[in-house]
């Protein structure tokens, strides 16, 4: 690729593309240990190579692929880190004048309904048990193990 004279789009994009694919497993290492997770480096470089095809269209002269390529998958980084301290530093306190409780959704009213109790699930839990012992007992005191089959009835 010349750093003289601009090709056109898809020459400049296919050859930034086939210069950047040999950076990409170490620009990936790189991300996700800024990130600290590999799935949310994939997501860094994948922005990052959004962001410098873009950019590209605008440069007349393109810059040290590597170099470049850290610098925006760096900024982009510590970008999404930041957003996250701060999302996480908001008390959820400054939620509540946000609902509109004259106008309540009714997706969120609909999921309200059918919230599990926790206190039903503890006590369909322990039923569960209760009748799993039973069963044990019932089929010649434990002998026999017990299956279940969802959906299927035992024949004699």
């Amino acid at each position: 690729m010349s750093a003289s004279a601009p090709s056109p789009d898809g020459d400049r994009q296919a050859a930034f593309l086939a210069l950047s694919d040999g950076l990409r497993p170490e620009l990936h290492r790189y991300c996700a240990r800024i990130m600290g997770s590999v799935v949310d480096g994939e997501d860094v470089v994948q922005d990052t190579f959004i962001r410098a095809l873009a950019a590209l269209r605008d440069l007349d002269r393109v810059p040290p692929i590597r170099p470049w390529l850290f610098r925006i998958a760096h900024n982009r980084a510590l970008d999404l880190l930041r957003s996250r301290a701060v999302r996480s530093a908001e008390p959820i306190e400054a939620a509540e004048g946000v609902a509109d409780t004259a106008n309540p959704d009714p997706e969120e009213m609909l999921m309200r309904q059918e919230a599990v109790n926790p206190q039903a699930l503890i006590y369909l839990n322990r039923l569960s048990d209760l009748l799993f012992v039973l069963a044990r007992g019932c089929n010649r005191q434990g002998q026999e193990d017990v299956l279940w089959v969802p959906g299927k009835t035992v024949q004699k």
